[in-house]
């Protein structure tokens, strides 16, 4: 996947200025920064919801995307199955019932699948997000800061998800300022000053929060 020369801005605001990165397939990639940084953007117009206003994303043929947004994107109204099937309608894959029984026992949703997505917690919110976006089977899964809300258990099994996805050859675009979560990171890469920088792993969370997450 490349990200080329691409740049945003929102009325006289540049955000995001000809930034330009590439990763291979099977990583994992801890993307920071401050708020306001565009991070969000920049996963809005990987996944097509945004377009940029120059440059491209190059991907490879039939890639498909998952994306856990940071904002609740299930229908509040609808229950939590209507919401997977509705989903599941967008699907162009023929996905088998033991790989959705599998997400369904790994992230703990069958017990809720009658209640309305309105009187869950933001942690069932969350999890229930993260099957949807893996109900497609993507190459590219984004999610943007997913274990807000989630507890420790549902921690570890998201970043046990994270290593099998990226086993299986998929690429994990990953927002996060927790450090266990960076840890599992191949690449750490910030935006600053408007562009991509590289971060060095082998730096302490300490100087990278210096460095690239303090507001700036």
């Amino acid at each position: 996947m490349k990200i080329v020369n691409i740049s945003k801005k929102f009325k006289n605001n540049v955000i995001l200025d000809k930034i330009n990165y590439t990763t291979s397939y099977g990583k994992c990639i801890g993307l920071i920064g401050s708020n306001g940084t565009g991070k969000s953007t920049l996963l809005d117009i990987i996944a097509g919801i945004q377009k940029a206003d120059s440059g491209k994303i190059e991907f490879e043929n039939n890639d498909l995307i998952g994306y856990v947004p940071q904002d609740n994107p299930l229908f509040e109204e609808l229950s939590v199955k209507d919401n997977l099937e509705l989903w599941k309608k967008f699907n162009k894959k023929n996905i088998d019932n033991d790989y959705i029984e599998n997400l369904y026992e790994i992230f703990k949703i069958k017990d809720m699948l009658k209640k309305k997505v309105s009187i869950l917690s933001g942690g069932m919110k969350k999890r229930v997000s993260i099957v949807i976006a893996l109900l497609k089977k993507p190459n590219i899964l984004i999610l943007d800061e997913p274990s807000n809300a989630l507890d420790l258990v549902f921690k570890q099994e998201l970043k046990n998800t994270i290593k099998y996805f990226k086993s299986t050859g998929g690429i994990v675009i990953l927002v996060t300022h927790d450090e266990s979560e960076l840890s599992i990171c191949d690449e750490i890469i910030a935006i600053k000053n408007k562009k991509i920088e590289i971060v060095d792993k082998n730096m302490n969370i300490k100087d990278i929060i210096e460095n690239y997450i303090k507001v700036q």
